[in-house]
């Protein structure tokens, strides 16, 4: 039997007691099956939010989710400014000034500033979606984009531009369309100085040099530069023309293509030639308009006729032999 002069200091208390999944023992009692002295750990949510009805095992955790509720922001970065509610976030915040980003994916290498980001993204590559849209049935890695893909089912567009007024549904794109207006484009490209707002932008541009398209479709095995042109194309496949002109009910598989359709009923040609003042609705129209003043003949009349389908020719056939017996 222990005695009381063969107990440990009470300050090194801590150090007797031992966790074992979800148990406390003592160290100083031999362990039996089942232990004398263990008993459950507290997981009852004791303490609950007098506003939002949330509860929390521990006072310090209601009064650190609190702090959300009054807007209480101690901890301010003294690099810009920014306010947080926690010293821990105002920590992690900092990460961002110094460039520091400790917690690598050991996937795609990836860098982030926080664990807890990145266990987040190795979500996506175990392709994990647990939350599921029960509108379209889509699928999402983080409760944060299913909250706002549903937004759009919604019809909701709670970021608005100061300038335009144009809505989005997330903040990061209405972040990104205000760099149109500032005309503020950080991110050039070293091979032809083209510069853009977001380095996304700049890192699929640069694939138009190299000449790699890594997104190919399955149907016809044309390649892309991106995965979002891609699924712009696959529509023309599937048929799919959500797009419908009000005045004349021709509908249209991307939303340009009815923005350029139109400017013909209203007589809006914003593409004017700078040498015979001709104007057209398409830029690509333009373009190919150009070429006569230019002189340049990129197709010759050999080339011209390889590259014409055969069903033309069957086509023309028919339609002069229709065109023979009207007469």
């Amino acid at each position: 039997m222990l005695l009381g002069n063969q107990f440990p200091n009470p300050l090194s208390v801590k150090s007797v007691l031992l966790f074992n999944k979800n148990h406390l023992f003592c160290s100083l009692v031999p362990r039996r099956e089942p232990p004398t002295c263990c008993f459950k750990l507290q997981t009852k949510k004791s303490f609950t939010c007098g506003l939002c009805a949330k509860s929390f095992i521990t006072r310090r955790q209601l009064g650190r989710h609190q702090c959300f509720h009054n807007k209480k922001r101690c901890f301010s970065c003294g690099e810009c400014g920014k306010a947080f509610t926690t010293k821990s976030n105002l920590t992690r915040h900092k990460l961002i000034h110094t460039g520091v980003k400790p917690f690598s994916c050991d996937q795609c290498g990836k860098s982030f500033t926080s664990q807890s980001v990145l266990k987040s993204h190795q979500l996506i590559h175990a392709g994990i979606k647990p939350f599921i849209c029960d509108e379209c049935g889509k699928c999402f890695t983080h409760q944060k984009n299913l909250k706002s893909h549903q937004l759009i089912h919604a019809g909701v567009k709670p970021f608005i531009c100061g300038e335009c007024g144009k809505a989005f549904t997330e903040k990061s794109n209405l972040t990104r369309h205000k760099l149109i207006h500032t005309g503020k484009r950080c991110f050039s490209c070293d091979d032809c100085g083209k510069s853009f707002t977001t380095k996304s932008n700049l890192t699929r541009h640069k694939l138009i040099h190299t000449g790699v398209k890594p997104f190919s479709c399955d149907q016809c095995g044309k390649s892309f530069t991106s995965q979002s042109v891609l699924k712009s194309h696959q529509l023309i496949h599937a048929g799919i023309k959500p797009f419908i002109c009000d005045e004349c009910g021709k509908c249209f598989t991307h939303q340009k293509n009815l923005k350029s359709h139109q400017l013909i009923h209203a007589g809006v040609k914003p593409f004017i030639c700078g040498e015979c003042g001709k104007a057209f609705t398409e830029k690509s129209n333009l373009t190919r308009h150009k070429l006569i003043h230019t002189g340049v003949k990129p197709f010759s009349s050999f080339k011209q006729i390889e590259t014409v389908p055969l069903y033309f020719y069957f086509v023309c056939y028919f339609v002069s032999k229709k065109q023979y017996l009207v007469d």
